[in-house]
């Protein structure tokens, strides 16, 4: 499966279906199956974080937001869909696709869930005022 992901990566065509997946995207599937260790390993991008200057205008009130995909800095939403995914009761899309915090988390394990689509969110386009 790996394999067929790269080649997608690399602009590959099947069937006349052109796959454009970022890297981060493939190196966080490979993350996500196993395939690559991330403890210790510190990457500079990862150092950065979410502008809160640049908030999502239809995230909900609260300390979770997306950075609007309209960020000069580069760390908006760039529409990957892995948060409204993995978390849909939390984050949803606009009419765009792109990401906002839909609901705010209440409870502990809620708000792991949505520090987990933090530290997955490829742009690194979520961030936490909290």
């Amino acid at each position: 499966m790996a394999k067929r992901l790269n080649a997608k990566a690399k602009g590959t065509v099947n069937n006349g279906t052109l796959y454009p997946l970022c890297a981060s995207i493939i190196e966080w599937l490979h993350v996500a199956a196993g395939k690559i260790r991330t403890t210790g390993v510190k990457s500079k991008s990862r150092n950065r974080m979410a502008n809160n200057e640049m908030k999502h205008p239809a995230n909900a009130p609260g300390r979770f937001y997306v950075t609007s995909p309209d960020d000069t800095e580069g760390q908006g939403c760039t529409a990957c869909t892995i948060c409204y995914n993995a978390a849909p009761e939390f984050f949803a899309a606009d009419s765009e696709g792109y990401a906002y915090v839909y609901q705010q988390p209440g409870s502990e394990p809620e708000k792991t869930l949505c520090r987990e689509q933090m530290e997955t969110c490829p742009p690194l386009a979520i961030g936490n005022d909290g």
